[in-house]
């Protein structure tokens, strides 16, 4: 991966410079490059005006995540 897409999804350069291994499907046509089968495991919440004004600002995971716990959402 770039390491600056990583960074816009806000990996810090320390974070970076650890070994990272990023995983890709296995598997064949039959079976849709690896994914067919796999379920989802999704979190709600509800939008604050907080993380709304985040999502709308472009804020990446990480942020959305900070503010969720600041918030009290249970994480997964």
């Amino acid at each position: 991966m770039p390491r600056e897409a990583l960074r816009e999804e806000g990996f810090t350069d320390a974070d970076l410079d650890e070994c990272i291994t990023v995983f890709r499907p296995v598997g064949c046509e039959r079976c849709n490059k690896g994914y067919k089968g796999r379920i989802g495991i999704f979190q709600v919440m509800k939008v604050s005006e907080a993380i709304g004004r985040l999502i709308m600002e472009g804020g990446n995971a990480l942020q959305l995540a900070e503010q969720a716990a600041r918030e009290g959402v249970a994480n997964l």
